[in-house]
This record gives structure tokens, C-alpha cells and sequence, in this order.
């Protein structure tokens, strides 16, 4: 890290690399905090280690060239100020000003479509049940059923 504190350092590029910004915000941080004589154990995690918890797969890979190919698409054709996405199977570019107009979106952890996203991203659950990683023995769903008695309308 103290390579890319060094001004003028390039990437495999050629490009200018600016300096870390987490390591200046920890070192203005502490000194901050040096100057009122409090002490505190500050920690820098670099977010690209928290970003993804599993290895990327065939699907991931497939996925991530088809947005990069969409917003150089994109680009080429003169627009800026969107981003990417896929609608009903298809990759179309969305307004910026439109996404945040829109506010914040709620997931409901409970829902059939975030369960899969935690069983395809492999990440435990939220909600306090078992761990999508859990090796529990579980019955196959006719046994379950059949262990558990019949379901009420179904004979």
C-alpha cells in the first residue's frame, strides 16, 4: 500500500494511479482523534474483499461481459449518465436521474426471489434460519411431506 501512496505511480496501463483514499481517511481520522487525546484502534478494510463471498462462476462471468458489452454500446452511441440492467431478458440502458428519482427499493428477505439469491450466492441467511452452507440431512420434499402428515385440501 505504500507504492500507491507514492505520487505519480502508474497502472499496467500507463494511467496515473491517485492515492489510496482509505489510508488518508485513517490518518486523518487519527490524528483527529490524537489531538483530543483519545485513543482509538481505527482498522482500514479494503472493500474489494467484502464484495463478493464466493468465487465467480461461468454465469457470473457470462453475465458481467454482457453489461460491460451494453455499456460500451452505450457509449459509443453518444449517451452518458446511465447504467445498465437486465429487464425481462433483455439489457437496456436506465436514465441515472430515473434510478435515483425512484428512491430506495425494500427487499422482502422473506421472498421466493431473495431465498435465491442467498442459495446462488452461497452467503447465510438473514433472517435467523439455517445457512444456505449448513450440511443438515433434509428430507426429500414427498418424504417431508409424508413425515409431516397430510396437507389440509390435498387428499
Amino acid at each position: 500500500m505504500a507504492e500507491e501512496q507514492k505520487a505519480g505511480t502508474k497502472d499496467a496501463s500507463g494511467n496515473v494511479k491517485p492515492p489510496d483514499i482509505g489510508l488518508r481517511l485513517k490518518e486523518l481520522i487519527n490524528q483527529h482523534f490524537k489531538k483530543l487525546d483519545f485513543e482509538i484502534n481505527l482498522k482500514l478494510i479494503d472493500p474489494t474483499y467484502e464484495i463478493r463471498s464466493v468465487p465467480a462462476n461461468a454465469s457470473d462471468n457470462l453475465h458481467c461481459g454482457l453489461l460491460a458489452q451494453s455499456a460500451v454500446h452505450g457509449a459509443m452511441a453518444g449517451f452518458s449518465g446511465f447504467s445498465v440492467g437486465l429487464i425481462n431478458t433483455h439489457f437496456v440502458l436506465l436514465p441515472i436521474d430515473e434510478i435515483c428519482r425512484r428512491g430506495r427499493t425494500k427487499v422482502d428477505i422473506r421472498s421466493r426471489m431473495w431465498h435465491r439469491v442467498i442459495a446462488t450466492t452461497q452467503q447465510p441467511r438473514l433472517d435467523g434460519g439455517p445457512d444456505n452452507n449448513a450440511r443438515e440431512e433434509q428430507l426429500p420434499p414427498r418424504q417431508a411431506m409424508l413425515a409431516n402428515g397430510p396437507v389440509p385440501g390435498m387428499m
